[in-house]
């Protein structure tokens, strides 16, 4: 997991394209916000595919 806090629009596109980050929040995201359509424990998502989540304050 990773909160990125900055205007610095290439290192946002670097957070976003590092595979090695699961889940990633831009901006001033409160991390125990939940948003039922991301990837989370249990889902199915996680059987099929790599899940990954994105917010963007």
């Amino acid at each position: 997991m990773a909160s990125g806090i900055t205007r610095d629009e290439s290192f946002r596109r670097a957070l976003v394209d590092a595979r090695n980050i699961d889940r990633l929040n831009l901006g001033p995201v409160p991390t125990i916000r939940l948003n039922w359509h991301q990837p989370h424990e249990g889902n199915i998502v996680d059987f099929l595919f790599r899940a990954r989540a994105f917010q963007m304050a």
